[in-house]
């Protein structure tokens, strides 16, 4: 499996911290509405904090917990209420693990990593299994702290939040409820998550990285458009330049001829030359104005007085009439079969003219 391109790593890089800051712009703005439920001594929910965003379910609102997950159904029309909120909930103590852990005191700043660290000696889980937060560090004396630290495992508090994320709430936040042996008592976050609502981080990185594809298409698309135009115009300069390189050859051989009337014989053929011919430019000009709009012409080529042009077109025969139409052209016709692609709509044509000298254009 190769690994992203540089470019591709700076893109990805770029969409993730434009989502983080939309994610962050729209958290800011918003007013979120919080609803916090906590864990009874009775395994069931009780709301704590919020009831004013709940209508009339707020008061005396109690939510049983069935087989370790939230029963909302319940409570008819409390999933509605819940959509687009912030959901807090409490768990008592026996549903985690709490132990204190002795640290440097220098260590304060650096808690997440420490105690990330150590999950899986002092639990049974993997930092990756294990739901887990710390209280606010305790000094114990003048070189240590203790930092209350709590965990459970990840599969044990998923059930509610798939239910509470299936109700359509914002974001979801458990907390541990503390034993009353600790001293703050205050309950510590164990687990926060964005629920996947309508602006969800995932839904926002899919929308830049499907638009900056989109671009990334349409400037490629661009590029070999104008890269195909270049070298057709490129070709043709270089036609003009060999013809008129020629012309000035002849022209020097001339003057330097002893012979008067070869002199004059090199003029009059040069300006037979130049009345019996169109230039490429001048022919391409008189294209781009015969030539419908829905018309795409993939192949140009000038031999002689003689013109060949092979493209797409709607409707191949109208091309016909419009060539011999014009002063520029006559004895059109098709020098190859007509054809149309079964998932195409257009016509593949292949056309030839004979160039009419540049007087009779003109007139």
């Amino acid at each position: 499996m190769k690994t992203p391109g540089p470019i591709v790593q700076v893109a990805l890089s770029w969409i993730g911290a434009a989502t983080n800051c939309f994610m962050t712009l729209v958290e800011r703005l918003a007013s979120p509405q919080v609803v916090a439920f906590g864990e009874n001594k009775h395994s069931d929910l009780v709301l704590q904090k919020g009831a004013e965003h709940l209508g009339q379910l707020g008061s005396n609102l109690n939510i049983p917990i069935v087989n370790e997950s939230i029963d909302f159904n319940a409570v008819p029309g409390l999933t509605t209420q819940l959509q687009h909120k912030n959901v807090e909930l409490t768990l008592q103590s026996h549903r985690f693990i709490f132990l204190p852990i002795e640290l440097p005191s220098r260590a304060a700043d650096f808690l997440e990593g420490l105690v990330r660290a150590q999950i899986d000696r002092l639990t049974p889980w993997t930092p990756n299994e294990a739901a887990f937060g710390w209280g606010s560090p305790t000094k114990k004396d003048e070189h240590h702290i203790v930092v209350n630290l709590a965990a459970t495992a990840q599969a044990f508090i998923r059930p509610y939040l798939d239910a509470i994320g299936s109700a359509g709430a914002c974001s979801i936040t458990v907390f541990a409820s503390p034993p009353a042996a600790l001293s703050d008592g205050m309950p510590i976050k164990v687990w926060q998550e964005k629920a996947q609502g309508p602006l969800s981080f995932a839904r926002i990185h899919q929308i830049l990285i499907g638009t900056l594809s989109v671009a990334a298409v349409a400037c490629g698309v661009s590029i070999g458009a104008a890269a195909i135009v270049a070298a057709q115009y490129e070709t043709q300069r270089e036609e003009l330049e060999l013809k008129i390189s020629s012309l000035q050859s002849k022209a020097k051989a001339a003057a330097h001829s002893p012979v008067t009337t070869g002199l004059a014989d090199a003029r009059k053929d040069l300006a037979q030359r130049k009345n019996a011919s169109l230039p490429s430019v001048v022919v391409l000009e008189a294209l781009s104005q015969i030539l419908p709009e829905q018309t795409y012409v993939t192949e140009f080529r000038i031999e002689g007085t003689k013109l060949r042009l092979v493209g797409v077109t709607s409707d191949a025969p109208a091309l016909i009439a419009l060539l011999e139409e014009s002063h520029f052209f006559s004895h059109a016709s098709f020098f190859a079969p007509t054809t149309r692609s079964s998932s195409q709509t257009a016509e593949r044509f292949h056309i030839e003219a004979t160039i009419e000298p540049l007087d009779s254009a003109r007139s």
